[in-house]
């Protein structure tokens, strides 16, 4: 499993967008963000906090993120479903810096969106669907 972990964490270099899937109270929303990502897989993205996702978000923590990638052929699909926990952190907590420095490593610009929070996704569950690797169209459950 190490190595699968080592290959996904690769995978996650290499894309920048994933859908955040989020629960309004009569309907679902999906938002395309940023993301940048730690060693323990906690996805991290930005967004303002007046955004359908970030107020969803607030009411209620549950999110589905979805990361892929264009396949250009088959049998070269590529592509992560998780399942999670998000929180807005405040500026003033303890891991607020440690997380916005890892997204800010990837992402520079987003010293000039002063208006902009920081997300952070803890994942219950990571699918990942890689056919080359599992030689399979199933996904596996990695995480």
């Amino acid at each position: 499993m190490r190595k699968v972990l080592k290959l996904f964490k690769k995978y996650l270099g290499k894309n920048k967008l994933m859908s955040v899937c989020t629960q309004g109270e009569k309907e679902p929303w999906c938002a395309i963000v940023f993301f940048a990502f730690d060693d323990n897989f906690n996805f991290i993205f930005a967004s303002k906090k007046d955004t359908i996702h970030a107020k969803n978000i607030i009411k209620n923590k549950n999110v589905s993120l979805s990361i892929y990638q264009d396949w250009g052929r088959p049998w070269k699909l590529k592509g992560a479903q998780i399942k999670g926990v998000a929180k807005v952190l405040r500026e003033e907590s303890k891991e607020y810096l440690k997380f916005y420095n890892i997204f800010k490593k990837r992402y520079k610009w987003i010293e000039k969106f002063p208006d902009h929070k920081i997300f952070i996704v803890k994942p219950k569950e990571i699918w990942w669907t890689n056919h080359a690797l599992f030689k399979t169209i199933e996904r596996q459950r990695i995480l």
